[in-house]
């Protein structure tokens, strides 16, 4: 899940160091064997990565591919169409969680421990300072999403761009409710689940996924933030996706990602 890898890190590491489009193919789950283990030394998983650059704002989502090597040791990771291999830095494995990097600075890390289709990925580049978060796997076919109203539930990770030591960092609970008959999507994101004040999200579903925007509710931070969101699994098993935008956080504007990744837990069957 996403909180698993530490975003303070990662900004520290980059401010220290100063085929559809874009050449991506998008990579489906097919059948229940088709996780995100296998796709992504196979074809590879893709989704979808918040990046800026830092003390940026208007931050930007972006299309992603990730290409793992069979022994874990190398990843070739794909953002917007440019394209970074990345070698292993230490004892890798299936699940990730460890860095990934080249020579000119690039570096990534992925954690695909969280659930069967998808992943949450991470990545920096001290060259263009930029910075990214997002979330890939094996996508829904857009004719096997169901015909029905389901909750996803699971957690959220938002920060802004600036590399402060006092950034602006949140994270916590997310829960999703999407009517797949009637195309539209509300959510709420907090601390928790019980105390989900943080921010709302409306949308709709477009394609395979869904796009909106999450209104933060907090009474110190204040904004709107895009949502673009993926279906993962052969049947909408899992969702994933990225916030972008600004907001004020009391001293002025800053640029904001985030991402979220979230699991069906409810299903009705609907009435049409």
């Amino acid at each position: 899940m996403l909180r698993t890898i530490s975003v303070v890190g990662l900004m520290a590491s980059v401010a220290a160091c100063g085929s559809s489009n874009n050449g991506i193919t998008h990579q489906y789950a097919d059948a229940p064997t088709d996780i995100m283990a296998s796709k992504m030394v196979d074809g590879g998983v893709s989704g979808g990565v918040a990046q800026a650059a830092l003390n940026e704002t208007n931050p930007r989502p972006r299309e992603a591919l990730l290409e793992v090597s069979p022994d874990y040791q190398q990843i070739k990771l794909t953002i917007g169409g440019t394209r970074y291999t990345l070698d292993a830095t230490e004892a890798p494995g299936p699940d990730g969680g460890i860095f990934y990097a080249d020579q000119n600075g690039n570096f990534a890390v992925f954690d695909s421990s969280g659930g069967s289709y998808s992943g949450a990925v991470l990545f920096g580049s001290a060259s263009s300072g930029n910075v990214g978060i997002g979330v890939v796997g094996a996508e829904t076919r857009i004719e096997n999403l169901p015909d029905a109203s389901v909750t996803y539930t699971g957690e959220f990770s938002i920060f802004d761009t600036t590399g402060r030591d006092d950034s602006l960092e949140a994270g916590g609970g997310a829960e999703i409710m999407v009517d797949f008959a009637s195309g539209g999507v509300t959510g709420t994101f907090g601390e928790d689940l019980a105390n989900s004040g943080f921010a709302v999200l409306t949308g709709d579903i477009s394609g395979n996924g869904f796009t909106g925007a999450m209104e933060i509710t907090d009474p110190i931070v204040s904004g709107t933030l895009d949502v673009d969101a993926t279906f993962f699994g052969p049947g909408g098993e899992e969702v994933g996706g990225v916030m972008t935008g600004n907001v004020n956080d009391g001293t002025g504007t800053v640029g904001v990602i985030g991402g979220f990744q979230a699991f069906g837990s409810t299903t009705m069957v609907s009435d049409q």
